[in-house]
């Protein structure tokens, strides 16, 4: 869903009710200041929603810390000349 896009100005004016539209409808609100995006205002649920698949792609993405319950060295050793 896109954002509705919203003046800084008319969420001062209208905060109690885009909250309460956020809350019972889902909307979603991109508040502009002079034209330009500062932030966005999202229901709880759909902040943690995206929370959870920010942790699971950190989780996907991290190198593996231990195989059989040994750390795997990642590291490269300079080897020693004869």
């Amino acid at each position: 869903m896109d954002p509705i896009p919203v003046t800084a100005t008319e969420l001062r004016i209208r905060a109690r009710e885009l909250i309460q539209r956020v809350h019972y409808y889902n909307e979603c609100y991109r508040i502009e200041n002079f034209g330009r995006p500062m932030a966005v205002i999202i229901s709880c649920q759909e902040f943690e929603e995206l929370q959870a698949l920010l942790k699971q792609q950190q989780i996907a993405l991290s190198p593996p810390h231990a195989v059989n319950g040994h750390k795997l060295d990642t590291s490269r050793r300079a080897r020693k000349k004869p």
